[in-house]
């Protein structure tokens, strides 16, 4: 299940088509959905899984993220949950995610660094991540509502918090979702991560392949420098299928969406291909060089951004193997 379904809206008033699309992504073959409190769309993936034919709710994992930290009294938390999982017709989903380390009313609507920074700032994320994760435990181990509980958005400082408070592994979070993509790789903090037992998913891995020919009338060398390897690749039908496969190669679960039923093939396809390359000529992205100029040209996401600046590390890896301050 390394690559995901998503089901967030393409846009406001458009929930009710996610029982389309994804019934579509069931009908190719995804077995694992990404799912959220804030898209609004669960009892239209409900509702898409129950008239899946021959499927039942416990062949599919579900990923399920309730926005922000969820602190609070605990029966209020729970029957947030259940109420999700009431929408989506199973009794307990596979990964149980905070959205994101800030409060739950924080309008993530064109969100930008210092936005986010004056409302969950580290401080206030080390205030309350105690409660809320506490909370996220007992939604597992008391009401047995997720099989693993884990992150989203939170960056090295942010995890590094966490751990502190909950030293023991058995309460540490199975997994952590960030945006990763080609040009944003994120490589120490996958590295850091993966050292400690945290699996990774990615959200829009592919979402800025389209934008990245106009690097290359810009003069950045990535935009060639990624074509020529997919062309190279052998059973590669495509960039993004190629930027996907090296992502899972690296152990990252992608969460991609379309509707397009030859892309759902081609996405689902790239684990294969993954595994084809893992035992060729070694990792598939390291032959791309770091591009100067997605960032400028806005071929990043700026919530994720957000996010990055107030817990990244002071190093953070990017494109081409170097790091940048």
């Amino acid at each position: 299940m390394a690559v995901v379904f998503g089901t967030m809206p393409a846009g406001v008033g458009e929930e009710a088509a996610v029982y389309d699309t994804t019934k579509q992504a069931l009908a190719a073959g995804f077995r694992h959905l990404d799912c959220a409190e804030m898209y609004n769309t669960a009892q239209h993936v409900g509702r898409a899984i129950a008239d899946t034919p021959g499927l039942v709710p416990t062949d599919v994992h579900i990923t399920l993220k309730v926005t922000g930290l969820p602190t609070g009294p605990f029966e209020e938390v729970r029957a947030r949950v259940e109420k999700l999982l009431g929408e989506l017709g199973v009794e307990r989903v596979g990964y149980l995610l905070f959205h994101f380390p800030g409060p739950r009313d924080l309008n993530v609507d064109g969100a930008t660094p210092e936005s986010v920074a004056v409302r969950a700032p580290l401080a206030w994320f080390r205030d309350h991540v105690g409660e809320a994760w506490r909370n996220m435990l007992r939604l597992r181990d008391d009401a047995g509502l997720a099989k693993a509980v884990g992150t989203s958005n939170c960056y090295q400082k942010h995890l590094e918090i966490l751990v502190e408070q909950f030293p023991d592994a058995a309460q540490q979070p199975a997994v952590n979702q960030v945006f990763v993509d080609a040009v944003h790789q994120e490589a120490d903090l996958l590295a850091w991560q993966a050292a400690r037992g945290i699996k990774a998913m990615s959200y829009r891995p592919v979402a800025f392949c389209a934008g990245y020919a106009m690097l290359g009338e810009m003069g950045d060398p990535f935009a060639a420098a990624l074509d020529r390897a997919a062309a190279a690749c052998e059973g590669c039908t495509s960039t993004h299928q190629y930027v996907l496969a090296g992502l899972v190669q690296r152990g990252v679960s992608v969460c991609t969406s379309s509707t397009n039923p030859d892309h759902l093939k081609a996405s689902l396809a790239a684990a294969s291909l993954a595994q084809q390359q893992q035992q060729g000529d070694g990792d598939m992205l390291s032959c791309l060089p770091s591009s100067d100029m997605a960032v400028p040209c806005g071929l990043t996401d700026e919530f994720a951004a957000a996010w990055r600046t107030i817990g990244g590390a002071e190093r953070v890896q990017e494109t081409g193997g170097e790091a940048s301050a």
